[in-house]
Order: C-alpha cells, then structure tokens, then sequence
C-alpha cells in the first residue's frame, strides 16, 4: 500500500521530532556533567550519575529509532508526545490542587479540634492591615533573591540581603489558626529591637524557618523560649528557606561584631542538605563567605536592602497567582512523586567545610557553638524502622562530632521521648512545630548547655 502524501508529512515531521530530541538528550548530558563535575567539583557524580544514565539512555533510543522505518518512527513518536502531554497536564493539576489540599486539610482538622482558623491568605492579611494604616510587610525569605537580582535591575555582584525589612509589622504564613505576625528588628530579623543595644549577648540563632519560629506568634519560638527561660539576651538570625551557607553569612555579617557566649547552628535535616545548600552553593556571593575575611559590611546598608526587599515583594504581589513555569517544565512535582527518595539524601562535602568554619570563627571571638540537629515531621509519620539512617542522621551527628563541635540532636532529646511526636507539630500535620515543640527544644538546650 503507498503512504498517501499526508502520511509523508506526518513521517517527515517524526524524524524531525526524533532528531530535536536526540540533541535535547546530548544538552541535558553537557548540563549534566557542567553541573556535576565543574559546579560541584566531581563532589555529587553520586546523584548525578543517574541523570547520565536517563539521558544516554534516551540519546540510545533516538539514535535506535534513526534506523527504523518512518512507519515505526511515527508511530512510536505519536504515543510518546501523548505520554508526555499527560504527564504535562497531571504535573499542572498538581500544581494547583497542592497547596490548596494542605490548607484545607489543616482548616477541617482545626474545626474537628475546635480550633477557630484564619481563612485568609498571607496577603490579603497583609493588606487589611495596610489598609488600617499599619506599617506591614508580607513574610520574606532571602534565598529567593539567589539568582533572580537582574530581575530586580541591581548587579548579581551588588547586594544579597540576609534579613529582612527593617521595623515592620511581618505577616507570615497560618498553620496553628492564626499567623504568625510579628514586628521585625533594625535588620528584619525577629527580635525585640533593643537586644541590639545590650552590652553583652548570651545567646545567638542561626537558622532558617524552624529557628526564626514560623508559624507561632512573637516569644512562642526557640530563641524567644530561652529568653523567657534564662532572661538573657538572645539574637535570633534565623531566616526562611536559609540553608548552611546563608546561615555563615549571617554569622559574618550580623554576630562576629557582637560576640555571642554561646550560638546554636539550628540544622533541619528535612531540606538544609536535599535543597537549600544545592542553591546557594551556585552564588558566588554566598560562596565569597567561605573566606573569612569576606563581608557584604551589611550592618550599615538597611537601606539598600529595605528598597531591595520591597522592590522584590511589589514584584511579588503581582504574580503570586502564577504558576511556576521552570517547576512545571521540570515536571516538579512528578519527579517528586516518582523518584524522590524522602528517606536517604547526599551529603555535601561542601557542608562539614560549613560547619568548621562557623566554629573556628565562634571560636576566635571566644564564643562556643552547637549543633542542634531538628528532626522533620516525617521522620515520624511513615513509620520507620531505622531513625539513624533516615536523612543520613547518624553520618551527620557523626562527622559534625569528629569536626570537635558539639552535637544536641533533638530528635532524641526531646521527640524521642514523646508518645506521639506528631503532637508537637499543629495539628499533628506536616510543616513547622507547635509552640510547645518549640517551648520543648529550647527547654532541653537550656538544660544541656551550662
């Protein structure tokens, strides 16, 4: 039987379509080995020796499928293309149905417990409370500048904030029915404002969510817990979505010149390592901290950042409602679902480097550091047989130990010893701790720490 002309086209156009993925397949293996071997150094070919595998793999099968008939070739492309459009249409549904299926989960649960909950947004608090003339800002986290500064028409080379913005009213995300609202210092940390001013500073945070206190109200976090224990002065640096490298920085920048007695290096095994120092480790600004005499001098620049930040919020506040292409085109959520090991993670190198530079640097000042190892809710909702190999814990709690830093590991401090751990998170859903949990941990290194 001859192919009419409309079969010819269509065979055509598969080869076409065969050849455009056969050089995808050869720039994702280049992107492969330029982030493995040059970005870091040859120091994760363990995770990305996968990718190689996958992408060889696809550049065999089209360069297998060059030497089929166009028959073939067009029959196979044409349930390829609809395998992919349903993955594309599966990862969108997700994307929309995510966050929506969280809240709602916490607002049933609340009213099932008898818990009044605050249905409205973060933002649409936010503007109420402008709206009432208060001075308000919508919660900020300064990893999301990594990597988006020309956005902002600023040099990637110019400033990177690792506070927030200075004395306003900060509206932070719900998760116990209320949000977290609370007035942020001279830096935009969440601090009473005058503990800048005390002559001597006992206790300093660095961190990121879990230390900054999302989702509790103002004294209910770790750091305002052992104010209210010890009442010493205590400065908490911690910050959403801050990973290892921005927790340095923030020593540099923002401890070095008060010289804490005693700071505690809040590590969260649930994203410290699988997410955030993966991102930080790509700028070279965060990287520059890793030399000691590295400073941004962000103490005397709250301005610049004040603008930064409320330039980056306006920008916010417009496409809040917008899905992220880059998330949908890299099939996020899918690949979450479907190869995402929650239980195992690989260790940087790059993070113990971290962590003996953070000492050596409390140490010259004549401080004393702490690992506090922060257990994730997961750790206690899948039933697990081994704790020490879920997140690498013990090869974590082991290295940090070797490196001569102390170690407070949390999960068997004070989780450990709870019928049901999952009661220190609101709700005994996933996301932040409870202000018990946070009450609970600053108890137990308040009583571990002489």
């Amino acid at each position: 039987m001859i192919d009419s002309s409309q079969d010819l086209r269509r065979y055509r156009i598969a080869k076409y379509f065969i050849w455009l993925n056969l050089l995808i397949s050869i720039l994702l293996l280049g992107v492969s080995f330029y982030k493995s071997e040059i970005v870091f150094d040859g120091e994760r070919h363990g995770k990305y020796i996968k990718y190689y595998i996958v992408f060889t793999s696809f550049f065999i099968l089209w360069v297998i499928l060059l030497r089929k008939s166009a028959k073939i070739q067009y029959i196979f492309i044409k349930y390829y293309i609809a395998i992919i459009v349903a993955f594309y249409a599966a990862e969108i549904v997700i994307a929309f149905e995510k966050s929506d299926r969280h809240l709602s989960n916490r607002i049933e649960t609340a009213k099932q417990s008898g818990v009044e909950f605050d249905e409205r947004e973060k933002f649409v608090v936010y503007q109420e409370l402008l709206n009432q003339g208060v001075d308000a800002a919508p919660h900020f986290q300064p990893t999301t500048l990594v990597g988006h500064f020309n956005s902002l028409g600023n040099r990637t080379d110019d400033i990177l904030p690792l506070g927030g913005i200075s004395h306003k009213t900060t509206v932070a995300q719900n998760e116990n029915g209320k949000h977290m609202i609370f007035k942020s210092d001279r830096f935009g940390f969440n601090n009473p404002d005058q503990v800048w001013d005390a002559k001597k500073i006992e206790w300093l945070l660095t961190g990121d969510s879990f230390a900054q206190g999302i989702a509790v109200q103002p004294g209910q976090d770790i750091g305002g817990q052992i104010r209210i224990l010890t009442k010493k002065n205590v400065i908490n640096l911690g910050m959403s979505g801050n990973g290892p490298l921005m927790e340095l920085a923030a020593l540099k920048e923002y401890a070095e010149s008060q010289k804490p007695q005693t700071v505690l290096w809040l590590y969260f095994e649930g994203n410290d390592l699988v997410g955030d120092l993966i991102k930080e480790r790509t700028s070279v600004t965060l990287m520059h901290y890793l030399d000691p005499e590295y400073s941004q001098n962000l103490i005397g620049r709250q301005n610049e950042i004040d603008a930064i930040i409320s330039a980056h919020i306006k920008n916010e506040l417009t496409s809040r409602n917008r899905l992220s292409f880059g998330d949908i085109l890299k099939l996020s959520n899918i690949r979450e679902i479907l190869i995402h090991n929650q239980n195992y993670i690989t260790i940087d190198p790059l993070f113990f480097k971290i962590i003996k530079e953070a000492q050596v640097r409390v140490s010259a000042w004549g401080g004393r550091m702490f690992f506090v190892y922060l257990p994730q809710y997961e750790r206690y909702s899948n039933e697990l047989q081994d704790h020490h190999a879920f997140r690498e814990r013990s090869e974590v709690i082991r290295t940090v130990k070797e490196l001569q830093v102390p170690v407070l590991d949390m999960h068997e401090e004070v989780f450990a010893n709870q019928a049901d751990p999952k009661a220190l998170f609101p709700f005994k859903l996933p996301g932040h701790y409870s202000a018990e949990g946070y009450k609970k941990i600053a108890q137990a290194l308040v009583a571990a720490i002489p």
